[in-house]
């Protein structure tokens, strides 16, 4: 997957992404200045870019995708994570007689395994269980359950605050046959800022 992060991005998404940072941010720094120490919860936002495999896609299968997400660090190497994905929307694919456009989406929860590397980076391995959710319209609805499956890495800018990059796989959106087409499936690149509090 080529990442190009130089495409337009959505008003409405850098919005939501934009505010979710910038309270993960402001939250962190309150903490740290009120003398704090950071407690196992945690808050999260990214922004990234999806890949959908669409059959009989009829445009770019690539989209700006967003997440906010809830955590528990259970111990140094072992935590948990809640979320809401939205990995873009007008995809479009052919259907009998028309084109259809419409959205990805899921709800996910995930154990997150964690391996300190030194200097303020770590490793990070996740696996789970995400709710997947696709939405064409008159075309029609699918959800289906689905194996997470989730690598990437993180750097401590403080002892609150925390840049991650990653990428994770969703696995099926809709079963085969789905609008007269195939499965749908998508993954996601992400980088974002988590804050314990």
């Amino acid at each position: 997957m080529t990442i190009n992060f130089a495409k337009r991005i959505p008003i409405k998404a850098t919005m939501v992404v934009a505010s979710a940072l910038c309270a993960v941010s402001m939250t962190a720094a309150h903490a740290q200045s009120s003398g704090m120490q950071p407690t196992p919860w945690s808050l999260g936002g990214s922004i990234g870019q999806s890949d959908a495999s669409i059959p009989n896609s009829a445009g770019d299968t690539s989209k700006t995708s967003y997440k906010l997400w809830g955590g528990y660090q259970f111990t140094p190497s072992w935590g948990a994570e809640a979320g809401y994905s939205h990995l873009g929307k007008d995809f479009s694919m052919n259907v009998p007689g028309d084109v259809a456009s419409g959205k990805l989406t899921n709800w996910y929860g995930a154990a997150v395994g964690t391996m300190p590397l030194g200097s303020g980076f770590s490793l990070l391995g996740k696996v789970g269980i995400t709710r997947n959710e696709a939405d064409f319209g008159g075309a029609g609805e699918s959800r289906r359950t689905q194996p997470l499956l989730g690598v990437g890495a993180e750097y401590a800018i403080s002892p609150m605050l925390s840049a991650r990059l990653e990428y994770e796989d969703y696995g099926k959106f809709t079963t085969n046959g789905f609008a007269g087409n195939g499965e749908i499936k998508a993954n996601s690149v992400n980088l974002g800022l988590k804050a314990r509090f």
